[in-house]
């Protein structure tokens, strides 16, 4: 029995390209056919390579807004307390919603890796088009910058 279907199959790479015929992004029902759709997914691609920076800056102040000072950690030292000698306290609410907010950014960024990984030249291009926008709008001359997990 043959089935005939009208499908074209995902095209895999092992080496960068310029052809965007076929290419499957993250899953086979997000496969580009057309010009229009690359820009469509190019577009959300750098929209999702900036959404990645912002949050980073929102984790960042969040974290910043809910640390309390706790206890010296060596009692009796009366004159300015090094950082190094307290620890902080953050609420078990507070902790989960870091917690969250961390496997979020680890989840979009795991993403953006796999879209890079596709070795189209085009849709590497809007990774690092998004987190260069991203970086300048919200990280760029900060001095609490932390470095990307993976891209």
């Amino acid at each position: 029995m043959s089935h005939n279907h009208n499908s074209t199959t995902c095209e895999m790479n092992s080496v960068i390209t310029f052809k965007y015929e076929n290419t499957c992004v993250l899953i086979q029902q997000w496969q580009i056919t057309s010009l229009w759709q690359l820009l469509i997914s190019s577009v959300f691609i750098c929209f999702l390579g900036y959404f990645y920076e912002y949050l980073r800056y929102r984790i960042t102040i969040f974290k910043d807004s809910v640390k309390e000072v706790g206890e010296l950690l060596l009692p009796g030292i009366n004159s300015e307390v090094p950082n190094f000698l307290t620890h902080t306290r953050i609420s078990k609410k507070n902790k989960f919603k870091l917690s969250l907010l961390y496997g979020l950014e680890v989840l979009i960024s795991l993403l953006l890796m796999l879209i890079f990984m596709t070795y189209n030249f085009w849709l590497m291009c809007s990774v690092v088009l998004g987190a260069i926008l991203g970086n300048y709008q919200f990280q760029a001359g900060s001095k609490d910058y932390v470095k990307p997990i993976c891209h």
